[in-house]
């Protein structure tokens, strides 16, 4: 019998959090009689969702949609009841999903991709009988008391300290001797840094944090101690971190005295873990923490493999304990691989850098070299991307991750207060792409710069002046950084704000009120675009705005049923933007206001959202919201198919959210020595067109000069590449009195 999934995914990815790597502890190779077999066959998308190609090639045009179809058999005599799929480990397809395969049963499953590259894929099918994980047996163990013998682990409030356990320690079948202690009750694991903060405890899963032993998370002060020890001898050592009289945050300020010990046991022999609580009554506050009712304590490896034992509940005692021993499921794997040949142009600039040297008033050219390597014509352009290069040549299909009722462009409600104390005041560090934003928790906003490319703590600018209006949309202009250009919410007013120390001066009114969701700076033309959402017509429009006036002038007609949470603009001048109904990047015609989907972002994005690229690299970030989790993240995008990629660190939601970083490519007509003749062309598979890059120094006064001219095409990996160029202005005066190297005639 063979079941079939048929889901159209642009993305190719299901909204599952649990890590593949999860499932792989005890995975059994098939073979031909055991196990479960994998098959794998491509086809061009027919628009059948059921299509399934028996190819294991496949020749394809660069932006066609290639159905992907994977037929996994069981031929165990075991029931498998959770499966996962990763093409090239570790890109997780999903993982851990609740599908039954009976012994001898088929299960198909179908997914799209857009080609853009040539590729062989090796496709990796995991199939459990029940997911890796932990029972709880709750029974009285003798504590261990190491005060005298262990290490002291110096650790600061909602601090952490890295140790390395002498023994591997198995965790939800991944391997480490890495711990990051942290002083709230909870442990890291396999990591030995980011561990800092996280000291409001949340019920199991939580994205706060992957793999986690957690022994007592709640809000624990500095009194008391953190001590590590080993103890025995292999293979039967033990690895005991003991919490000795911790005491807890006062809710009115200050730390409670008395305190709380417990400890955590990694036992190498049998690799279970046990929690021994040898007094868990603080002693303070009429008990309103004791006996865990304001902590959690459970294990877990990400959001979906977790046990929880409780939550906030007074169900701890003295001289309790909990050995939480593993679980060891049944897991076959199979492989199978495919290969795609994608017939795309293939832009290639063999020259870095032009230089010339021309006396004043005269003009020189210089050829150079614009090549595709390619099998399908490259189009090309010295100023900017045609509007549209980016619309795919079918739009994407929605994939109904929320319902559009839902669908929100103002902050998410705020869930807890925000911990300042991690904050480091503004400075101007150096940041690889340096980023700022609004946050917002339930005591106002505050101004921030922090690293997009590694979001983490971020430095504080400025508190935001009032507390009746949210900064929604942010933008540079001109590469200039000392101020970003903001609009306010719900009142449509365009302000400056200095990226110093977070002052704002009003320039005037859109006359968009509420309605205003994203702003943009484009680096090639010089234009600001903005975009806005009614949410009676359930619409966006996009106009363009003058930034000295707040002045406003609508593009095209209405985009219906998108709500365009933010936009952003490549340094090719493409325009994208995320449409919140749909959890879709979109493409968007900045000169007739027409947008196409692209492809999902794979998650249930929501809320007031920034987007923004890094015009150093050309690297899509965004920061998103996942509604269906209640966590922020930064994330990057892509651009050919839409898929987000999580990039851990940020702890809170960020709106206004620009980058601070200057475009590569001088903007057209701002170089008036500079031009490319002819402007655009096509180059044909295989071959090299030269063209001029003209050095005209009419009216130059003599003197150095520098700039970067772009190649924007149609090479979906490479949608412009810079080349530098350099001009010395000499006097053709002084060159002929000197030229012979005397000073005389």
């Amino acid at each position: 019998m063979t079941r079939k999934l048929f889901l159209f995914f642009t993305l190719g990815m299901l909204a599952l959090a649990a890590p593949m790597a999860g499932a792989e502890g005890a995975v059994r190779t098939s073979t031909a009689t055991d196990g479960v077999s994998l098959t794998v066959g491509l086809a061009v998308d027919d628009g059948n969702p059921s299509q399934c190609g028996s190819s294991t090639t496949l020749i394809a045009n660069v932006g066609d949609w290639v159905n992907y179809c994977y037929t996994v058999t069981n031929n165990s005599q075991d029931t498998l009841r959770y499966q996962s799929l990763a093409d090239d480990s570790p890109t997780v397809v999903f993982s851990d999903v609740a599908i039954t395969l009976s012994p001898g049963e088929s299960y198909q499953y179908n997914r799209l991709l857009p080609a853009s590259t040539s590729k062989t894929i090796t496709s990796t099918w995991i199939a459990s009988d029940e997911l890796p994980g932990y029972t709880a047996n709750s029974f009285a163990l003798p504590f261990i008391d190491i005060a005298s013998i262990g290490q002291i682990q110096e650790v600061s409030d909602d601090g952490y300290a890295a140790v390395e356990v002498p023994f591997p320690v198995a965790f939800y079948g991944e391997t480490s001797t890495l711990l990051a202690l942290n002083n709230n009750g909870y442990l890291l694991f396999g990591v030995s840094g980011g561990a800092a903060g996280y000291y409001q405890n949340l019920a199991l899963p939580t994205t706060d944090f992957a793999a986690a032993i957690i022994p007592f998370w709640d809000d624990l002060d500095i009194g008391g101690n953190i001590y590590s020890a080993t103890l025995g001898a292999a293979p039967n050592r033990q690895f005991v971190v003991e919490y000795s009289a911790k005491n807890h945050v006062n809710i009115q300020g200050g730390s409670d005295a008395g305190g709380i010990t417990f400890e955590v046991v990694i036992n190498e022999s049998d690799e279970t873990i046990d929690f021994i609580y040898d007094s868990v009554e603080f002693h303070a506050q009429a008990g309103a923490n004791d006996s865990g009712r304001s902590a959690t304590v459970g294990v877990q490896s990400g959001t979906g493999l977790y046990n929880q034992y409780s939550y906030d509940s007074a169900s701890l005692t003295d001289g309790q304990s909990i050995e939480w021993v593993p679980v060891s499921p049944t897991s076959y794997s199979a492989s199978a691989m495919v290969s795609i040949e994608v017939d795309a142009p293939r832009l290639s600039i063999p020259q870095s850098s032009l230089s010339a040297s021309v006396a004043r008033g005269e003009s020189v050219s210089a050829p150079l070299a614009i090549g595709n390597v390619g099998n399908q014509n490259l189009e090309w352009s010295s100023v900017e991307a045609p509007s549209r290069a980016h619309f795919p040549k079918t739009p994407a299909t929605p994939v109904a991750l929320h319902s559009p009722a839902r669908a929100s462009r103002l902050p998410a409600p705020e869930s807890k207060e925000i911990p300042w104390k991690l904050h480091e005041p503004f400075t101007d560090t150096v940041f690889a792409v340096p980023a700022f934003g609004v946050a917002y928790d339930i005591s106002g906003g505050y101004f921030e710069n922090f690293d997009a490319s590694a979001p983490g703590p971020a430095y504080l600018v400025g508190f935001v002046q009032t507390f009746d209006q949210y900064l929604l949309a942010g933008t540079f202009a001109e590469n200039d950084f000392s101020v970003e250009y903001v609009v306010n919410y719900p009142y449509g007013t365009l302000i400056a704000m200095s990226t110093q120390n977070g002052t704002a001066q009003s320039i005037g009114d859109t006359g968009l009120g509420n309605m205003v969701t994203g702003i943009r700076w484009d680096p090639t033309t010089g234009t600001t675009y903005l975009t806005s959402y009614d949410d009676v017509e359930n619409s966006s429009q996009l106009y363009t705005i003058d930034l000295s006036t707040a002045a406003i002038e609508a593009i095209g007609a209405a985009m219906p049923g998108v709500l365009m949470t933010d936009i952003a603009i490549a340094p090719n001048g493409l325009m994208y933007g995320v449409d919140n109904v749909s959890d879709m990047l979109v493409a968007i015609d900045k000169y007739t206001g027409d947008e196409q989907a692209i492809g999902s972002l794979g998650f249930n994005a929501n809320y007031a959202e920034g987007l923004d690229f890094d015009p150093a690299s050309g690297v899509l970030y965004f920061t998103g919201y996942d509604a269906d989790n209640n966590v922020p993240g930064m994330y990057t995008i892509d651009t050919s198919t839409g898929a987000a990629s999580l990039i851990p660190g940020l702890m809170y939601e960020m709106d206004a959210f620009a980058i601070a970083a200057g475009s590569p490519c001088t903007m057209p007509g701002a170089v008036s020595w500079l031009s490319v003749e002819p402007g655009s062309g096509t180059v044909s598979p295989g071959t090299t067109a030269t063209v001029d890059v003209v050095f005209d120094a009419s009216g130059l006064p003599v003197g150095s000069y520098s700039a970067n001219v772009c190649v924007y095409s149609n090479d979906i990996t490479q949608r412009y590449a810079a080349v530098s160029v350099s001009l010395v202005v000499t006097d053709p005066a002084f060159d002929r009195i000197h030229g012979d190297g005397f000073d005389g005639p």
